[in-house]
């Protein structure tokens, strides 16, 4: 599925304006992961990781009080939405995924939810060194090596975070 596809499902599922938004800026941040990747030489499917973006979220249309606050029901809830629509599998699950990180799979799942941390100037520990781990895997080089690049894309990144955070909000 392509991004543009996946903004049309979240609208036609009834996105609110602050669900779109939230999906934009968690978007500039997984952009900014996925040219690091690339520049390391790791083999992603972009057009995945940017869906899963904008999809990771779609529970929120059913459980909107999450949109404002923590929760977890939105997680299964948006897994089972996109199953109804016929979305793939692998797809549908970073609804769960993107908050269940220590079960992720693949290096796209671990890239959106890294996204969806960073986009607001948060850094989980735990959750980059298991991207870091798997890229370094991949790619066969040495952990440091690897997670000192990626450190520096994670920090730029989070350093945006004030800013993507006050754009997030809603006007007055």
């Amino acid at each position: 599925m392509k991004q543009e596809q996946a903004i049309e499902l979240l609208r036609r599922l009834g996105a609110p304006a602050r669900l779109l938004v939230h999906v934009e800026l968690v978007a500039e941040a997984g952009g900014a992961i996925i040219s690091e990747l690339e520049s390391l030489g790791v083999q992603i499917d972009k057009e995945f990781i940017l869906s899963g973006i904008v999809l990771h979220d779609v529970g929120k249309t059913v459980h909107l009080l999450e949109l404002g606050q923590e929760g977890e029901l939105h997680g299964e809830t948006g897994r089972d939405l996109l199953l109804q629509e016929g979305i793939e599998p692998r797809l549908a699950e970073v609804c769960v995924s993107h908050s269940a990180w220590n079960e992720a799979k693949r290096i796209e799942e671990l890239v959106i939810a890294c996204a969806d941390k960073l986009w607001k100037g948060k850094r989980v520990t735990d959750l980059e060194e298991l991207l870091a781990k798997q890229v370094k895997d991949e790619l066969q080089l040495e952990y440091w090596e690897v997670f000192s690049r990626l450190d520096t894309c994670f920090e730029e990144i989070a350093g945006g975070g004030d800013e993507r955070l006050e754009r997030s909000r809603p006007p007055n």
